[in-house]
C-alpha cells in the first residue's frame, strides 16, 4: 500500500492539534522517537490500513492484518494515533483514539506484534483467562504439576503438564474448558489420576471396560476414543458411543416387524436428525463461533456451514464425519 503514497522527507504529517493522550511530535522527529502521537483526518481506507492527513501531509497507518482483527475506520474521522514510523515511511499504530473517547489498542509498545508468526500463533488472542485458570486448577487438583497454557488452535486450547509420576502430558480443551484430548508423551498414566479432570460419565464408561491405564484419550460429540491397558494387562483401542438415546431406540426397534416400524420411522428419523443438528450447533457455539442466520438447516456431519469466528470474520466451517470442526476458511 505504501506505493500509493508520496510524502516529502521533511513532513509526512504535521501535527496541528493537541492530543489528550500525549504531546504530539513533528514528523521530522518521528524517526528518532517510538511511542509518538499524530493526529489527523482519515482520507482513504484500505481494509485495515488508512491514510491520515492534515494541512501539511499524509501518512499510511498500519493496524495489523485483517484476519487477526478487523476495523471499521471511516473516511472523515479524526483520529489520534500513537505509534512509530517504520522503514517504509508508514506509521505502525500502537493505540488509536476515536471521536468520543474510544481507545483501540493495536499492539504493545516494544513487544512483538501478537499476529507475528502467522495466524495459528496469533489465535492466542481472545482466550478467556478465567477458563484457562479453571482448567489449570482442575489438573492441579488431580496432582499434575507445571500445568501451563501453550496456545489456542482454532476451537481448542492447548496445555502441557507433568503427571505425579513425572510423565509429560499434552491435553486440549474446547474454548469453554471442556476436555477434548489427552496425550501422554511417553508411556501411560493410571485412570485413577484423572478423577477431577474427567467427568463422572466418562469415568464410568472407561471403568466399565476395565480400563486401568491411558495412553491417549479423545472425547468427541459422538463418543470416546481411548488407547490404553485393561486391568488384565491387555492393550486396547476402544471407541465408545455416548449417544444413549440413539442406542435405546435401536434396541427397541430391533425385534419389531417391518410393518410395525414403518409408521413411526419417519418421526424417529426426524427426531434423530434434529438432535444431531442441535448437538452440532452447541459444539460450534462452544468453540466460539456464531452461525449465520439460516445455517442451522445446513448442519450435518461431513457438511459445511457459514459462521462468524472469534475474530468477527465470516468463515466457512467444514464439519468432519465425527461431528467436529475440521477446518475454517475465511470468506474474503
Amino acid at each position: 500500500m505504501k506505493r500509493l503514497l508520496t510524502t516529502s522527507t521533511a513532513a509526512v504529517l504535521a501535527l496541528a492539534a493537541t492530543s489528550p493522550l500525549a504531546a504530539q511530535t513533528a514528523i521530522g522527529s518521528l524517526a528518532e522517537n517510538a511511542g509518538t502521537t499524530i493526529r489527523g483526518e482519515v482520507t482513504d481506507v484500505f481494509g485495515n490500513e488508512f491514510v491520515l492527513a492534515d494541512d501539511s501531509g499524509r501518512v499510511l497507518v498500519e493496524t495489523g492484518p485483517s484476519w487477526y482483527r478487523s476495523y471499521d475506520f471511516k473516511v472523515g474521522e479524526t483520529l489520534t494515533v500513537t505509534g512509530e514510523p517504520d522503514d517504509d515511511n508508514e506509521f505502525d499504530a500502537y493505540t488509536i483514539e476515536r471521536p468520543g473517547g474510544e481507545t483501540i489498542t493495536i499492539r504493545e509498545r516494544g513487544q512483538r506484534p501478537p499476529w507475528a508468526g502467522g495466524r495459528d500463533r496469533a489465535e492466542r488472542r481472545d482466550v478467556d483467562r478465567k477458563t484457562v485458570d479453571e482448567v489449570v486448577q482442575r489438573f492441579e487438583g488431580d496432582g499434575f504439576t507445571s500445568v501451563r497454557f501453550e496456545e489456542s488452535d482454532g476451537p481448542y486450547l492447548e496445555f502441557k503438564a507433568q503427571s505425579a509420576d513425572g510423565k509429560a502430558v499434552e491435553f486440549e480443551t474446547r474454548r469453554n474448558g471442556r476436555l477434548h484430548k489427552i496425550d501422554i508423551d511417553d508411556g501411560e498414566i493410571a485412570l485413577s489420576a484423572f478423577q477431577t479432570v474427567l467427568s463422572a460419565d466418562v469415568l464410568e464408561k472407561l471403568r466399565a471396560e476395565n480400563l486401568e491405564r491411558i495412553e491417549e484419550l479423545e472425547i468427541g460429540r459422538r463418543g470416546i476414543e481411548v488407547e490404553g491397558y485393561r486391568t488384565d494387562g491387555s492393550k486396547v483401542d476402544l471407541r465408545l458411543a455416548t449417544d444413549e438415546r440413539r442406542g435405546e431406540r435401536h434396541k427397541e426397534r430391533k425385534g419389531e416387524r417391518h410393518d410395525e416400524r414403518h409408521d413411526g420411522r419417519k418421526g424417529d428419523r426426524d427426531e434423530e436428525r434434529q438432535g444431531r443438528a442441535e448437538g452440532l450447533e452447541r459444539m460450534i457455539e462452544e468453540a466460539g463461533y456464531r452461525l449465520d442466520e439460516g445455517e442451522t438447516a445446513n448442519l450435518r456431519a461431513g457438511g459445511t456451514v457459514r459462521a462468524e469466528n472469534p475474530f468477527d470474520e465470516t468463515v466457512v466451517l467444514r464439519i468432519d464425519g465425527n461431528g467436529d470442526i475440521a477446518s475454517e476458511r475465511v470468506v474474503r
